[in-house]
């Protein structure tokens, strides 16, 4: 995995290029923690944003419209701080006109009562609904809400097991 997604492959066609093309922009700016107005020009009108997971957390549920964007990036920097993003390989689905790819970073949780838990995780996006521009229709998320939920309480997956061994 590198620091920045990588930049689109000769030999596509230019609409999957474009599709490449606008992967690499939301990778790069989200890694940067760009302001949401800057994120806010790959979508479309009124994106859907899903991160999946039971909704334990403010953030792992389903945001659409207008205010997509900047309502679940807002939620997220309340909570989240993000640092040594890695991004892999995108992989994208010509016919379907999906873009899936996958990421390492570190997290840290921001909010009480778990302020300064970090830990690292792996995570997928998945895009898809561009429109004829390139931009997302819709993004889908899957990370790791255990690590997150554990953190917001101060905890972390390996301080949960290190407890229960001395239980045993």
């Amino acid at each position: 995995m590198s620091t920045n997604p990588p930049s689109p492959a000769p030999g596509f066609s230019s609409r999957a290029s474009l599709l490449l093309q606008t992967t690499h922009s939301l990778c790069t700016l989200f890694s940067h923690s760009s302001p949401p107005s800057r994120i806010r020009e790959l979508f479309t009108p009124s994106p859907t944003i899903t991160e999946h997971g039971p909704p334990l957390l403010p953030f792992l549920r389903t945001f659409s419209g207008p205010s997509a964007v900047s309502d679940y990036l807002g939620i997220l920097s309340e909570h989240l701080s993000l640092s040594s993003v890695q991004y892999g390989q995108p992989t994208i689905d010509k016919d379907k006109e999906t873009v899936t790819i996958s990421a390492h970073a570190r997290f840290t949780w921001l909010s009480p009562p778990g302020t300064g838990t970090s830990w690292t995780e792996d995570f997928l996006y998945m895009l898809s609904e561009f429109d004829p521009r390139g931009r997302v229709g819709r993004w889908d998320v899957w990370a790791d809400p255990l690590s997150a939920w554990l953190a917001s309480r101060g905890k972390t997956v390996q301080s949960v097991l290190d407890s229960s061994e001395e239980g045993i």
